[in-house]
């Protein structure tokens, strides 16, 4: 008696699962009864390629009761390994849709019916039968009452008949507890690789079923029907669930996409600390790191909120300048969690703008000024210097003295105010700016040596040429150099030359006591000065001339370690 089989071998060429089942004489003399669920495609072919090729072999009756995809796949297999059309005309094939199914439900009365007219047909012929049967289910429908009727009765038609009939479910899509009824009916339970006793069934089974039994198999219905309620309501919650999720995935994603391509900086925190910068902000911050970082500790409040909600602070970048912005927060959810929104508008350029226009609206005012000043101071100059000059032979010599150094000096003041007033010249020629250094070193070393300073050129070539009005750029650089001997005691001057791209820089670096921010932030204004009795004109008059050339003037400087002038100018045209 077979108690356990098992073939891991398949193919058309090899035994298949069921043969040593199907060659036992014992076996056939009651008929065969197989509940198969299978997993693997692949082998599910290969058992029904088996089981199809024995019977051919043995002149058997073949009825195949499947998928037509999967008749289809084996009938290609079979031409494929030498089967002839008068062979495979031999099998019988009915789509299991229309065995099973009658208006999509399991029809247990119309499935017998058929089975039992089909064995009668061929048992009359002399056939020996061999049926494969894909049982068809619609899985919402409570169907394990109606299979365990069909299985109970279909068994009852092998016990008659003797023959052979695998039915076969799909064990990826059937839930257990239908395969546990199907267990209770079928002598023989098959997998895709093995073969045995089914431990459940029992002759008795096949009885009448009991009114116990039937309101078992009710119940089961009935509460897999409810399950099966529950799970639509829970799918169609989950597919809900899914949509909405997918319209706020598509939302953020929208919103995240234009946020990261606003003009503006946007800085989004969670408790102070930064979690999310977008790329304006990445370029705005100029190259601080602050992701991660406590917003309030990195951005300094400089004033308080306007009408419009707008804040301003300012940013500390690591060359020691600041960057100022607009600021507005709104609360938000970011990552699921609270957090709060920074718009940062960059105000760094406008405040620019704005000291650059206060600061030519001085040079503006004091123009005006220098004018009339420089008129009304220059007339009487003239008849003084005269009647001094008929005092000479009588007067005392030391009074006279003083009177014209006065007098030297109020002329020194009005031509510097003169040349705030005047209109810039366009008068410009090709000049070499190594050149003109070298000639104010030449003219201010003695200057310089009497303090004990050493002034130095140093380039990195011989001739960078400019477009310039010669003898104003030489007045800047003897103004620049000028005021730093006049704040060192001693030490070295250097005048660094470098040509870039588009421009040329020369930056004068002195050894002397240095300025605090707050200087620097007045230097160039007119009539301020870090001098006893400078008149604040001449730096002035430097950053007009160079601006006049379409050139800048920076300066940094530390208290007691030096200052920088940097002075960049266009290069020439033409000449390099």
């Amino acid at each position: 008696m077979l108690r356990y089989i098992i073939n891991g071998s398949s193919g058309l060429n090899q035994q298949n699962v069921l043969s040593q089942l199907t060659n036992n004489d014992e076996a056939l003399q009651k008929g065969v009864h197989v509940f198969y669920a299978f997993y693997e495609r692949e082998k599910y072919i290969n058992n029904l390629l088996g089981f199809i090729t024995e019977g051919l072999t043995k002149r058997q009756q073949v009825i195949i009761v499947d998928k037509i995809d999967i008749y289809e796949e084996v009938i290609e297999k079979l031409t494929t390994n030498g089967y002839k059309k008068d062979d495979i005309e031999l099998i019988v094939f009915v789509e299991n849709d229309t065995f099973y199914l009658t208006n999509a439900s399991f029809d247990v009365d119309r499935s017998i019916q058929m089975l039992k007219d089909t064995v009668s047909l061929y048992l009359e012929k002399g056939l020996f039968l061999r049926i494969w049967g894909q049982v068809s289910l619609q899985m919402d429908e409570p169907a394990v009452s109606k299979l365990r009727l069909y299985e109970s009765r279909c068994d009852e038609v092998v016990a008659e008949s003797k023959t052979i009939i695998v039915c076969t479910y799909n064990g990826l899509i059937v839930p257990a507890y239908i395969q546990n009824e199907m267990l209770k009916t079928h002598e023989y339970f098959m997998t895709d690789d093995q073969i045995v006793l089914s431990p459940f069934y029992r002759k008795e089974n096949l009885n009448p079923l009991s009114n116990g039994e039937i309101r078992r198999l009710q119940k089961l219905d009935k509460d897999i029907t409810f399950l099966q309620d529950q799970n639509k309501k829970l799918q169609k919650l989950y597919d809900e669930i899914n949509r909405k999720k997918s319209i706020i995935e598509r939302s953020e994603k929208f919103y995240r996409n234009l946020i990261e391509e606003l003009p503006v900086s946007i800085v989004i925190t969670k408790n102070d600390h930064i979690v999310y910068v977008n790329h304006t902000g990445i370029k705005s911050f100029d190259s601080v790191d602050i992701q991660g970082k406590a917003f309030s500790k990195l951005f300094d409040k400089t004033t308080s909120a306007t009408k419009n909600g707008l804040s301003e602070y300012k940013l500390l970048l690591p060359n020691h300048e600041f960057r100022y912005f607009a600021v507005k927060w709104i609360p938000t959810w970011f990552e699921g969690e609270s957090a709060a929104l920074y718009i940062l508008i960059d105000l760094t350029e406008q405040k620019l703008n704005e000291k650059l226009m206060v600061r030519s609206e001085k040079l503006s005012i004091a123009g005006e000024l220098a004018a009339g000043i420089a008129h009304e101071i220059r007339n009487p100059l003239t008849a003084i210097k005269g009647f001094v000059k008929l005092l000479e032979d009588t007067s005392n010599e030391i009074y006279l003295t003083i009177i014209n150094d006065e007098i030297s000096r109020i002329e020194q003041i009005s031509s510097e105010l003169l040349i705030l007033a005047k209109p810039h010249s366009e008068t410009l020629k090709v000049t070499n700016i190594v050149a003109l250094l070298n000639n104010v070193k030449t003219l201010l070393d003695t200057q310089a040596i009497l303090k004990n300073i050493e002034i130095e050129i140093l380039s990195d070539r011989k001739e960078i040429y400019i477009d310039c009005e010669e003898t104003k750029i030489r007045q800047v650089f003897i103004n620049i150099i000028k005021n730093a001997i006049e704040v060192m005691d001693k030490g070295k001057i250097i005048i660094l030359t470098k040509k870039l791209k588009d421009f040329v820089q020369v930056d004068v670096i002195d050894q002397g006591t240095g300025m605090s921010q707050e200087m620097l932030d007045k230097l160039g204004e007119p009539f301020f000065t870090t001098k006893e009795k400078g008149t604040g004109l001449g730096l002035m008059v430097c950053y007009k001339i160079v601006g006049n050339h379409n050139g800048k003037i920076d300066v940094t400087s530390q208290v007691g370690e030096g200052s920088t002038f940097s002075v960049t100018l266009p290069l020439s045209s033409w000449a390099n």
